[in-house]
């Protein structure tokens, strides 16, 4: 969709609190109240050949990261394949109490799995739309960057960590520069989200053992994806490969947890 004109976009900017695309900007926006991403007109993406060529990778990727139809699974199949025996007992008039048990059991899990399938993707796309949109706290320091947000409000928070540090080191001559930086730290606040992901992490992983259900659940909340690799498992935050995190699957050191907690919050936070 294509605003009609820029009194269009400046009215709709209002109404949706600067939610919208506006001044040359181009924002996909995913279904159901997810979030957006947005290609902003400068730097890298002054180009509208490069915003599109950039908007095609975007949705070719979410396109196939999504869950495949569930009538093209085997658990699919598996299902069909049970209720199609529990039809055909019932047409034959049985009588045998343990052959239904027995496929109730076997479709009650397949049930079960989809339902446990179904709440860790729905976490992990909430993960990573929180991460990418603004929508849920108002950000106003935007600064062009070739990177993205790996949670919420990140560059903000980087930025505003630098210009802390920056006061300090300002003489106090050079006062319109230290007027101008403490105006930028008043408007702009540092994002909670942060804190709440490092605080997370210590608290799962500080006592880790082994993988269970539990543990896997709020690392897929908090936007990692967790694969097998061995002896190890191996997580990514929010689906990007340059940041590897590797955890033993049965760790020998008590303190391996703590350590793992310790360098996930260094490396990403």
């Amino acid at each position: 969709m294509t605003e009609p004109n820029r009194d269009f976009s400046f009215n709709l900017k209002h109404e949706t609190k600067q939610n919208n695309a506006y001044g040359g900007a181009v924002a996909i926006y995913w279904p159901e109240g997810l979030g957006k991403y947005l290609f902003l007109p400068w730097g890298k993406y002054e180009d509208p050949e490069q915003i599109e060529i950039e908007a095609q990778k975007v949705i070719r990727s979410a396109l196939l990261s999504m869950r495949p139809l569930k009538e093209c699974t085997w658990q699919h199949v598996n299902e069909q394949k049970t209720r199609a025996a529990i039809e055909a007992l019932k047409s034959e008039g049985s009588v045998e109490i343990d052959q239904y048990i027995a496929l109730f059991d076997s479709e009650t899990a397949s049930l079960r799995e989809e339902i446990s399938k179904l709440e860790r993707e729905n976490q992990r796309l909430k993960s990573q739309a929180f991460s990418r949109s603004s929508e849920n706290e108002q950000i106003d320091l935007v600064v062009p960057s070739l990177e993205t947000d790996l949670y919420h409000g990140e560059h903000q928070n980087i930025i505003i960590e630098a210009l802390e540090n920056l006061t300090s080191s300002i003489p106090d001559k050079c006062r319109r520069k230290k007027d101008v930086i403490k105006g930028i730290l008043e408007k702009n606040k540092k994002i909670d989200a942060k804190l709440e992901i490092t605080k997370t992490i210590k608290e799962t992983l500080s006592n880790y053992q082994r993988m269970d259900e539990k543990t896997r659940r709020t690392l897929e909340r908090l936007g990692f994806t967790i694969t097998s690799d061995g002896t190890h498992y191996k997580l990514l935050f929010n689906s990007d490969s340059r940041y590897p995190i590797i955890i033993a699957k049965t760790p020998s050191d008590f303190r391996a947890g703590k350590n793992t907690a310790s360098d996930i919050n260094t490396i990403l936070f």
